[in-house]
């Protein structure tokens, strides 16, 4: 069954703030921060609580970009060979001074400043940057 999901592209300031994923699908990649749409939560909950889980911090929501479509031949469990996301992408943003930190689904966050080299980035993450007017390069 899809994963509905909410996956946030996180401006501060100049910058945007991205995490490499610990888990899979996308292990190892820089990606926006993102989570599970809990039963009887709103959209604008999920996003809120994404803010506040994975990066430690509250986010203002400025747009919502859409819904999406992920499909992933990995999974984190071995007798799943797939997983299948539905995400509703927002652009938000946070405080300039705003110091955030890695939850346990990332070894790192970090912050890129624009415009972001789209080589360095997962499929999904450029479409969701471009989408949010977000500056993009390549080599």
């Amino acid at each position: 069954m899809p994963i509905v999901s909410v996956d946030l592209v996180v401006e501060r300031g100049d910058d945007i703030i991205l995490g490499r994923r610990v888990n899979p699908p996308a292990e190892d990649e820089w990606f926006v921060p993102g989570g599970r749409v809990h039963k009887n939560e709103t959209l604008t909950a999920a996003v809120s609580r994404v803010g506040s889980e994975e990066l430690g911090v509250d986010v203002q929501i400025d747009r919502r970009l859409g819904v999406y479509e992920h499909l992933y031949t990995e999974s984190e469990f071995p007798s799943v060979s797939s997983k299948h996301y539905i995400p509703i992408g927002y652009k938000v943003t946070i405080s300039e001074t705003a110091q955030f930190e890695a939850d346990s689904q990332h070894s790192e966050l970090s912050a890129f400043r624009t415009p972001i080299a789209t080589e360095m980035l997962h499929e999904y993450v450029v479409t969701y940057l471009a989408d949010a007017n977000i500056e993009l390069t390549t080599a």
